[in-house]
């Protein structure tokens, strides 16, 4: 086990000091911008967002939406949604309503219809249209990338592969492999020698023994070895995830009818029948779960023939909540029915593994252990290395030259 633990430490080292120091610079840029408290619309900020709320197609929550006002705590939405669409009609007739939202503006509520060349606003109160606020000859078709030029996007880039093609997405599935395999070999190796030592009476999780880098080595191992478990496994499965991405992406690429667009427009005409049972089931089940939570955005749709009603809530840190329409069940990011995106284990799945990955799912203390973690696997891979060399210039200093030995 020695033998196999020295080894494969020397053939990844390079690889795994790679990936700690770009994972570090990464944490780095998340604490420096959080702890600055950002605005929303701070480029780093908004890719630490990417993704988080779905795919292009699905996903509603703007940058704007950070820092909109909330809905009044009274407000009635049926009647500005009513007048909304009235206006609407009067407008373009009987076009298709894609979606109907209601959110602030100028501190006032206002209606927003889109069919499929136009969106068109109104005053939530009066049905006045707002021609400063409309828009004509709009593409029906989302954004098809949520990636934000920044010193984020790209330290990501370069930490997930990507910087380098397709090709290079393997490199992190068998260096996290890899990695796993060192700490649990490195786990059972320093458990068989503490067992050793308390068999001799030797008490004491920690000593001095094979000069100062190997200590410093195991001591380090043993304090971080969860936090590095957790970053290396979740990145392990994260890895997987993108590599399986990376084939569906060629494969959509090389399929003789391929699709124009990765993420397709998948809403569906509204029918104006079933807006106020769409809209009073979205409302009382958000009611139902968060009574004292303020809203910024409602949204009706039709997504992948599915009604959805959709809620930016208007907390500090603001959510997307979509609901089933028709029944008022909460709904995920992954669910039967939606369209394939690409990830193997699901976008819901893929979320919550990044937020896992990088330590938020415990907030700014989940982040700081996350760097402690890295920089922790910095230190073991290059103290690794410095232990190897030392050993085999004393091996060859011995007449036994070989790179590797047993």
């Amino acid at each position: 086990m020695r033998s196999f633990h020295r080894v494969v430490s020397v053939l990844v080292s390079l690889f795994v000091v790679y990936l700690a120091v770009t994972g570090t610079l990464i944490q780095s840029v998340d604490l420096r911008t959080l702890w600055r408290h950002a605005p929303a619309t701070e480029p780093n900020l908004q890719a630490m967002r990417e993704s988080l709320n779905g795919p292009p197609n699905y996903q509603v929550i703007s940058d704007q939406d950070y820092a909109a006002d909330s809905l009044p705590a009274q407000f009635a939405a049926w009647p500005a949604v009513s007048l909304g669409l009235q206006g609407a009609r009067a407008r373009f007739g009987a076009s298709p309503v894609r979606y109907i939202e209601v959110r602030m503006a100028d501190g006032t509520p206002i209606v927003q219809v889109r069919s499929p060349d136009q969106l068109l606003s109104f005053d939530g109160a009066s049905g006045t249209f707002l021609p400063n606020l409309s828009e004509s000859h709009l593409d029906p078709v989302p954004p098809q990338s949520q990636t934000v030029p920044s010193l984020r996007s790209s330290l990501k880039g370069l930490h997930r592969m990507t910087a380098f093609g397709d090709a290079a997405l393997w490199i992190n599935v068998v260096v996290g492999a890899a990695l796993l395999a060192l700490i649990l070999t490195g786990l059972v190796m320093y458990f068989r020698l503490l067992r050793a030592r308390q068999r001799l009476r030797i008490k004491g999780s920690f000593w001095y023994a094979g000069g100062w880098w190997r200590t410093l080595h195991r001591s380090v191992a043993v304090l971080a070895a969860l936090f590095i478990l957790i970053a290396a496994s979740s990145g392990f499965v994260l890895a997987i995830d993108s590599l399986g991405h990376g084939f569906y992406v060629a494969r959509q690429r090389a399929a003789p009818s391929a699709p124009r667009l990765r993420f397709p427009d998948e809403s569906s005409p509204l029918m104006d029948a079933e807006l106020p049972a769409m809209l009073e089931r979205t409302v009382s089940s958000f009611r139902a779960a968060h009574s004292q939570t303020p809203l910024r955005v409602i949204r009706l749709r039709y997504f992948a023939g599915i009604a959805q009603g959709v809620i930016i809530t208007g907390e500090a840190s603001p959510r997307q909540l979509v609901y089933d329409a028709a029944t008022g069940r909460e709904m995920s990011l992954t669910e039967p029915g939606y369209p394939p995106t690409g990830q193997p284990f699901g976008w819901r799945e893929h979320q919550l593994m990044k937020q896992i990955h990088r330590g938020d799912w415990l907030g700014l203390p989940g982040r700081a252990l996350d760097l402690l973690a890295g920089l922790s696997m910095l230190f073991l891979a290059l103290s690794g290395v410095a232990m190897y060399f030392d050993l085999w210039r004393r091996r060859r200093r011995g007449g036994r030259a070989g790179f590797f030995w047993v």
